[in-house]
């Protein structure tokens, strides 16, 4: 209504996105009846009324369980493949290491790593120092580099290769 859109047009972009968003069963529920997840996913849909160029999410995945978690990234690649462009403001490093494809980390108000996941996540120590750690993904690669270094039974360019391509595995979709 604030567009000032057609009546029609309105109906057409509500029905849309009920539909893309899973709603449709909902639609007629009061909102303090809906899961956090189901509200999440109203919010959203609500949002992406609109068709707005860029979203801006801050700690998208809070109180979410895994499955709620799933859930959103699924809505958030379909929102992606529209072409909306999405920002996202988190501490939930396993969420952005199966989301982002560039990450910006931000210490006391200043910038100080920016790249891709495998270039942001490579800095441990800078990422320790500031509390964030790293997703559980990669302490799992570092810790299986730890035990295969001290077995001394793979050279340090095979152990690089090695962590590289499973890097790479575990970022390609099924």
């Amino acid at each position: 209504c604030n567009l000032e859109l057609p009546e029609t047009e309105i109906a057409s972009r509500v029905q849309r996105a009920l539909i893309e968003f899973n709603l449709e069963n909902l639609a007629h529920t009061p909102i303090h009846y809906l899961s956090l997840g189901q509200k999440k996913r109203v919010s959203l849909a609500n949002v992406m009324i609109l068709e707005p160029e860029l979203l801006l999410l801050d700690e998208p995945t809070a109180y979410l369980d895994a499955a709620q978690t799933r859930n959103l990234l699924v809505l958030l690649e379909k929102i992606e493949q529209k072409g909306t462009t999405i920002l996202i403001a988190t501490h939930d490093l396993n969420f952005v290491y199966a989301w982002a494809d560039w990450i910006l980390v931000m210490d006391q108000g200043s910038m100080i790593l920016e790249g891709t996941p495998q270039e942001v996540f490579s800095e441990t120590k800078i990422l320790q120092d500031i509390g964030l750690g790293a997703p559980l993904v990669i302490e799992l690669l570092d810790n299986l580099k730890a035990f295969i270094q001290s077995r001394g039974t793979i050279s340090d360019s095979d152990l690089t290769n090695f962590t590289n391509n499973l890097w790479r595995e575990s970022k390609t979709p099924d």
